[in-house]
């Protein structure tokens, strides 16, 4: 099962940069599927997309980019490197497709959560667990 404050982080920070990167007004997109027993995720714009080069320095720590967002925001450049640690720290990938002036998909597959209980309702399991006061 997969660590939820990881995928959670993971996923906001694909989104960020997805809005970051992307021109006012422009679409973005999620969808997930469990295929195989792997989950996939995608976040796609229609964002400035990166060239070849950026994208193979993307993970590089020695080649940390970061550029202002479409509306002057600003970067560390460490969010998708630090995603793609936490993904890989629980069996999984993240993957990056992008465009110059197309835009960008990044590509999260994960191991699919076991059936049971606290895999089919994770706020339940979490409620259960809390003592009465913190449950009002």
């Amino acid at each position: 099962v997969a660590d939820r404050t990881a995928v959670v982080t993971v996923l906001r920070n694909a989104l960020v940069n997805a809005v970051k990167f992307s021109r006012p007004g422009s679409a973005v997109r999620i969808a997930a599927t469990c295929d195989g027993g792997r989950t996939t995720i995608e976040i796609a714009d229609d964002g400035i997309g990166m060239d070849a080069e950026t994208l193979a320095g993307l993970f590089d720590l020695s080649c940390r980019n970061t550029r202002p967002g479409t509306l002057g925001e600003s970067g560390t450049g460490l969010g998708l490197h630090i995603s793609k640690e936490l993904v890989e720290r629980q069996s999984g990938t993240l993957g990056i497709d992008s465009k110059p002036d197309v835009g960008t998909v990044v590509r999260v597959v994960l191991p699919a959560p076991s059936a049971g209980p606290e895999a089919a309702a994770p706020e339940a399991s979490a409620a259960s667990a809390r003592t009465p006061a913190e449950a009002q």
